[in-house]
Parts: structure tokens; sequence; C-alpha cells
């Protein structure tokens, strides 16, 4: 149902438990993998502008045609937040490779831009049910597996020597990041960080 674009999307942002090492996966190990998959993101940006005009097809009928006029003016912005949700730190703490004192984060708020989108336009309607059947899709097993099928192999290669501690990590814990990272998108937060509400 949907390519590598989308899948990739969903292998990174995470909260803070003990170091564990498993089968050869580490902090660091693992802090790689999901590198790589946030420069997958960026890599094959067409390709997730493609997966979510697909996602399009599974929105009400009234709104299809919307949505896909919304991705195709505003894709590249959608590709954008799913990159900036990958984080290799946080993803890595939450599946519990990564311990709290591994890092030290800093977190900068920029100031927020008046918003001009109407909060109740058929856009931004649009950008919310777009991003809820995302959610859904990530949290259906069948739809873990094919997602995860799609994106170990382009992942997983680019790192050479470690691509089998790589194919370990997500089948591991690939089903466990898609779930997490459902439960980090927020449609509202995206839909107003691009301008659609």
């Amino acid at each position: 149902m949907l390519t590598a674009a989308i899948v990739t999307f969903l292998v990174g942002a995470v909260g803070a438990a003990p170091f564990v090492q498993v089968g050869g996966i580490d902090c660091d190990t693992c802090k790689l993998v999901v590198g790589e998959a946030q420069k997958f993101v960026v890599k094959e940006a067409s390709a997730f502008e493609a997966d979510f005009s697909e996602l399009c097809n599974i929105l009400p009928t009234n709104e299809t045609v919307e949505c896909q006029a919304f991705v195709a003016k505003d894709g590249a912005k959608l590709v954008q937040e799913i990159a900036n949700l990958l984080d290799p730190t946080a993803t890595c703490k939450a599946i519990k490779l990564c311990s709290a004192d591994d890092t030290l984060s800093v977190e900068f708020i920029a100031a927020q831009q008046p918003k001009t989108a109407d909060p109740n336009g058929t856009e931004c309607v649009v950008c919310k049910d777009l991003f809820t059947s995302l959610v859904k899709v990530l949290q259906t097993p069948a739809d873990q597996q094919q997602i995860l099928q799609v994106i170990e192999t382009p992942i997983c290669d680019s790192l050479g020597p470690i691509r089998g501690v790589c194919d370990d990590l997500i089948t591991t814990y690939g089903g466990d990041l898609l779930t997490y990272l459902a439960g980090k998108i927020d449609p509202v937060g995206i839909c107003t960080d691009v301008d659609a509400c």
C-alpha cells in the first residue's frame, strides 16, 4: 500500500530509558541506522509525496481531489515535517538502546509567526484527515510489515558492514517504532506548521 517514503518516516523520534545492548545493537549503531533513515526521507522526498497522494485515496470521496491538490502544492513541506520528526537520539532512547545520559539535548523554541490559514477551511480539514489516516496505517500490523519490508533494504544496504545489525534492529524494533511514531504525529500541529490550518 505504501512505498519506502511513508514507511521510513516511521523510523524516528522517541522517549528515554536505560541503556541495553541487544544482539550487537548498541546506542551508536541505533543512532547510525535512524540517521540513515532520516537521510533516506530527504533523498526520497518525491516518493513520500507520491505516498501522501496515495493516502488521499483513503479519505472520504469528497476530500480526495482537494487532498491531492494539497499534496501537489505542499508535498515538500509535508516531507520536511516528517524529516523533522526523525531524531536518532530520541528514537534510540525510546527503544531503550540509549540511556538518558548518552547525550545532552537543548531545545530552542522558534518565535511563532501569525497564521493566516483558516482552521475550518477545506485545506485544513483535508490535511488533518490525511495525517489521521497516516496514523491509522502506521498502527495496523499488516501495513507495518509492508512498510518495514520496503525500507529495510535501502536503509541497511547503505550501512555496509553493519547491515546485519541494521536488519536485526528493524526486525526487532520496527513495529514498535512505527506504533510510537503514530502516537507522535499531531495532525493539527503538522497542518499548522505547513500553514494549512
